[in-house]
C-alpha cells in the first residue's frame, strides 16, 4: 500500500506538470491573427470545407495587403469521385516571420468507439500554400503535424486536401509551445513506459524461482499492456522507422495488443484462484473467454476493426465477472479473493474510465495520459 501511495503521487506530478494549454480562438472573417493568445487553437469553427467531384478547383482566398483579391489553384493528387479540402488563412502582422504547426490526430484508443472501433486513418494527402514556404511534415505522437511559416506582414492561406476518413479536430501550436508540449508526453510516456516494463519483467523473474501458472498468464496480460501503452504513447511509428518490414501495422499491432489484454487477465484469474480446483464451472467460463481472446488475436491480423471492438467487449465482461467471482469466493472465506479483491477493484475502475475515453464521453485534454497512468497503477497492484 505505501508503494502504491508513493507512485500514485507520482503519477499525479506528472499529470500536474503537463501544464494546461490554453485554446482559444482568433479568428475575424475567416483569417486567424498569428498572434492569438495560448499555446494553441482549435480550428475546426474557422475551416473552410471545400468539396468538388472535379480534380482541379480555384478558391477565392483574403485579399492581400493591396486589397486585391486573388484565386488559389487546387489539385487533387489522386483520381476519385469525390475531393475534400480543409482551407484555412494565417495573417502575421508582426515584423518577425512566424512558425506554427497544424496538428492532426490520426488515431488512438480515446474517442475510437467500442463495437467498431476507428482505428488510424491519415487525414491529409497533401498540404499546399498561396504563397511562401512549403509545409514540411514534423514528427509528433499519434499525429499528422506540419511546420507552417509565415512571413512578416504576410497573409497564407493553407489548403490541406483530404482523404475519406472523418476530419474531427484540427489544431494550430505555435511552434515553441507544440516543441514543449512534445517534450513534456515524451518525458511522461517515458516514465509510465519504464515502471511497466520493469513490472512486466518482475514477472517474468518470478516465474523463473517460482514456476506456477499464474504468472505466465500475468505475463502475457501485463507484456500486452505494455504494448497498449507504447500505442498510446504514439512509438509505434518511432519502432516503424527502424523495422518497417516486421511490424504487423498500428491498427493490427492494437488489436493483438487489446485481445492478448483480454485472454490474459482471463487466464491470471482462473489461476490466481485456483478455479479448477473450486468452481470448475467458473473454470470453463473464464477458460473459454480466454481462448476467444486468442482467437481474436488471429482475427486481428485480417481484420483489426472488429477484433479490437470484440477484444473490448470481452475485456469488459471479465473485469466484471471476475469482480463478481471474487467477491463470491471472498464470502466463502477463500484467502486469495481477499487479497485480489483491491487489485480487482482498480482494474474495474479503470475499465470504466477506458471505456468512457473509448466512447468519448470523458472530456478532459489529457484523458489519453490519465488511462495510461491508470493502467500502469494497475499493473503495479497486481504486481
Amino acid at each position: 500500500m505505501p508503494l502504491l501511495r508513493i507512485f500514485a503521487g507520482i503519477l499525479l506530478c506528472l499529470l500536474a506538470s503537463r501544464g494546461v494549454h490554453a485554446q482559444s480562438g482568433a479568428a475575424a472573417q475567416g483569417i486567424i491573427d498569428a498572434g492569438f493568445r495560448g499555446d494553441s487553437i482549435n480550428l475546426m469553427s474557422v475551416l473552410k470545407r471545400v468539396e468538388t467531384t472535379r480534380a482541379d478547383a480555384v478558391i477565392e482566398i483574403p485579399a492581400d495587403a493591396s486589397g486585391q483579391k486573388a484565386g488559389m489553384q487546387l489539385s487533387a493528387s489522386i483520381a476519385g469521385a469525390r475531393h475534400r479540402w480543409a482551407v484555412f488563412t494565417l495573417h502575421n502582422p508582426a515584423a518577425a516571420s512566424r512558425e506554427f504547426v497544424l496538428e492532426i490526430p490520426d488515431g488512438g484508443f480515446v474517442s475510437s468507439g467500442v463495437v467498431w472501433p476507428r482505428l488510424y486513418s491519415r487525414h491529409v494527402r497533401s498540404l499546399r500554400t498561396s504563397n511562401g514556404a512549403a509545409p514540411r511534415p514534423v514528427n509528433a505522437l499519434n499525429a499528422e503535424a506540419f511546420v507552417l511559416s509565415v512571413g512578416a506582414g504576410k497573409t497564407v492561406t493553407f489548403a490541406a486536401e483530404l482523404t475519406p476518413a472523418s476530419l474531427t479536430k484540427a489544431v494550430l501550436w505555435h511552434r515553441a509551445a507544440f516543441d514543449n508540449q512534445i517534450s513534456q508526453l515524451t518525458f511522461f510516456y517515458g516514465v509510465l513506459l519504464g515502471i511497466a516494463g520493469l513490472t512486466a519483467i518482475a514477472v517474468v523473474s518470478l516465474f523463473i524461482v517460482r514456476p506456477q501458472m499464474v504468472f505466465p498468464a500475468a505475463g502475457l496480460f501485463v507484456w500486452a499492456c505494455v504494448v497498449f501503452l507504447a500505442l498510446n504513447a504514439g512509438y509505434y511509428q518511432v519502432v516503424e522507422a527502424w523495422a518497417p518490414a516486421i511490424l504487423p501495422g498500428p491498427a493490427r499491432a492494437r488489436a493483438l495488443a487489446e485481445s492478448a489484454m483480454f485472454a490474459g487477465i482471463a487466464l491470471t484469474l482462473t489461476s490466481f484462484l485456483q478455479l479448477a480446483r473450486r468452481q470448475l464451472v467458473l473454470f470453463a467460463f473464464f477458460v473459454l473467454l480466454a481462448l476467444s481472446g486468442f482467437a481474436l488475436m488471429w482475427l486481428g491480423l485480417s481484420n483489426p476493426a472488429p477484433a479490437s471492438g470484440l477484444a473490448r467487449i470481452g475485456f469488459a465482461i471479465t473485469v466484471v465477472s471476475g469482480l463478481a467471482t471474487i467477491l463470491a469466493l471472498r464470502a466463502d472465506g477463500v484467502i486469495r479473493a481477499k487479497a485480489s479483491l483491491f487489485s480487482w477493484l482498480l482494474l474495474t475502475a479503470w475499465t470504466l474510465a477506458a471505456a468512457a475515453g473509448a466512447l468519448g464521453l470523458a472530456g478532459s485534454l489529457f484523458i489519453g495520459q490519465a488511462i495510461s497512468a491508470g493502467l500502469v497503477l494497475v499493473l503495479v497492484a497486481f504486481g
